[in-house]
């Protein structure tokens, strides 16, 4: 298997879904490919943050309304948008306010 093959694959493996011969597939290209070890680490560390500020309620227009769509973008597949494209349009804007006069 390719990264390419197994990237699709890591929500599956979090998730406990895939056959036993897919998850030792995945779990041995992870063993060896230290960027999908690294994507499925980070992945590990969005769905903890995901699951634990859940019930945090942020207004929209706060700078946490970032948070907002991240998680809609995770949740809705009819979204239209990425969470990757939520989380770099939100980093673009917090550098563009730091580096502001």
């Amino acid at each position: 298997m390719t990264c390419c093959d197994i990237e699709p694959l890591l929500s599956d493996l979090l998730d406990g879904d895939l056959s036993g011969d897919a998850r030792a597939a995945v779990e041995m290209h992870r063993a060896g490919c230290a960027g999908c070890a690294a994507a499925y680490r980070a992945l590990c560390r969005t769905v903890r943050f995901v699951r634990g500020n859940a019930a945090t309620h942020i207004e929209p227009g706060t700078p946490g309304a970032a948070y907002m769509e991240f998680t809609r973008a995770i949740v809705d597949e009819t979204y239209g948008r990425s969470p990757i494209e939520v989380v770099i349009e939100a980093l673009t804007a917090t550098v563009e306010e730091e580096e502001a006069p």
